[in-house]
């Protein structure tokens, strides 16, 4: 069955083992695949496999390693937990492409309804909103407290109610903990605005009540993932080199990084050898399964390269000039360009990275949104960003530039940015602030 990513895929399937294992494998740095394919080889005689990585930091051996790769990532420690879900196949299944949707900080900032779409885009399959929606419920019972959240109200919401479904109802810190919950579902702005005097008064409550579910609230935890490492600690091999070819910049995939897996043709041979139909029965499985994991790593490989040739294509001149000639670039324009869904996009630049000669980038680097300038052009926030760096780098230590400041050179090179963009790009870059940078 020949099998693609794209949004043109014609043959009907539905989330299928082996589609789950296509899309997760694109989740996957090199380190983290390496790790994978090095336990299926040991499972499955068919494989043979030889590890490309510097797998060894320090003490670390092979078990602490793959213990760093899998446990210590949020996605590994979904993925542990959804494998032991009394689920059917369909619904573990979404739920296991609900945890591969989540972003940093484990919230998930698609809506089920563009999720619902996009599912049919990849698979030809049609799941209803309900399913979906089914799907996140079970995910946002996992572990930690406020996983799959769609926005900070409900992140908080979760954990509120998690620990509510933890003590007893006689608990002193049920009342305090189930007005923080009233608050965190329909009042957070009037929290971020310092607003309290009107909070009393809708929710009719004093203010030492207020202030005590405040302090529950402010144990919670906005960052539920911030506990989970995004990758291990590794020497990166990087999946691109970016070489200069008739004056253009080009993408081309590192060999150290193609993970060398192939099928073992020699214990295929041996199966004409059996007579025991169990034994054949089962070794054609193995067979089966190892043709499937090879022909995904082999999309995987092609999908990383189209990606990255794509952004390099469109990258020119940061790759002469650095950031302050990156242009602005946004998912959907390489996915409408490639014919694949913005969120496959996602995946295959996420822990993906490229060496050229100014360094080493993930290639989430190379997206930013679009600033308008007074020419009529527009500016990447990156771009700006770096030229904020500029400006600092030129200031006199005894009299360090202020963020209007900088805002006014911005405007007079024609980019009109607030004072409070300028802040929030300056604090970006770990730039202290005016006062603190003064020598």
């Amino acid at each position: 069955m020949q099998f693609s990513l794209s949004t043109r895929l014609s043959q009907q399937t539905s989330l299928s083992p082996q589609m789950q294992q296509a899309v997760r494998l694109l989740l996957l740095s090199s380190l983290e695949l390496d790790i994978e394919l090095e336990k299926a080889a040991q499972e499955n005689p068919i494989l043979e496999f030889q590890s490309s990585q510097t797998r060894l930091t320090g003490e670390f051996d092979v078990d602490r390693l793959e213990s760093l790769a899998f446990e210590s990532t949020l996605i590994g420690s979904l993925e542990q937990q959804i494998n032991l879900l009394d689920l059917d196949t369909q619904t573990k299944g979404l739920v296991h492409y609900l945890a591969g949707c989540l972003d940093e900080r484990g919230y998930l900032d698609s809506s089920l309804e563009n999720i619902t779409l996009e599912l049919a885009e990849l698979f030809q399959e049609s799941y209803t909103l309900e399913q979906v929606h089914s799907a996140l419920t079970q995910l946002q019972q996992l572990e930690p407290a406020g996983i799959g959240a769609r926005d900070l109200s409900e992140c908080l919401v979760l954990q509120i109610q998690r620990y509510l479904e933890s003590i007893d109802s006689a608990d002193p810190d049920r009342e305090p903990y189930l007005l923080a919950l009233q608050i965190c579902q329909s009042h957070l702005q009037r929290i971020a605005n310092n607003d309290f005097s009107k909070l009393r008064v809708l929710l009719g409550k004093s203010e030492k009540q207020i202030e005590v579910a405040l302090k529950k609230i402010k144990r919670l935890n906005p960052n539920p993932a911030s506990e989970f490492v995004s990758t291990p600690n590794q020497y990166i091999t990087p999946d691109i080199l970016v070489k200069k070819r008739g004056g253009l910049w080009v993408a081309e995939r590192n060999p150290e990084a193609i993970p060398k897996i192939s099928l073992n043709q020699e214990y295929i041979n041996i199966l004409g050898e059996y007579r025991d139909k169990n034994a054949i029965g089962a070794m054609r499985q193995k067979i089966s399964e190892a043709k499937w994991l090879v022909k995904n790593i082999q999309q995987r490989e092609e999908s990383i390269l189209r990606v990255a040739g794509e952004i390099v294509a469109r990258q020119q001149n940061f790759f002469n000039d650095g950031d302050i000639g990156m242009r602005p670039l946004v998912l959907r324009e390489i996915a409408d360009n490639l014919e694949l869904h913005e969120s496959t996009v996602s995946r295959i630049t996420n822990q993906k990275y490229l060496s050229c000669p100014l360094g080493l980038f993930e290639l989430k680097h190379f997206f930013s949104k679009a600033i308008a300038s007074e020419q009529g052009d527009d500016i990447c926030a990156t771009a700006v960003q770096a030229i904020i760096k500029r400006i600092v780098a030129q200031e006199l230590p005894s009299k360090p530039i202020s963020d209007n400041s900088i805002a006014t050179i911005l405007e007079n090179q024609g980019y009109v940015i607030a004072r409070r963009t300028v802040a929030k790009y300056r604090e970006s870059l770990r730039i202290p602030a005016m006062h603190l940078r003064r020598h």
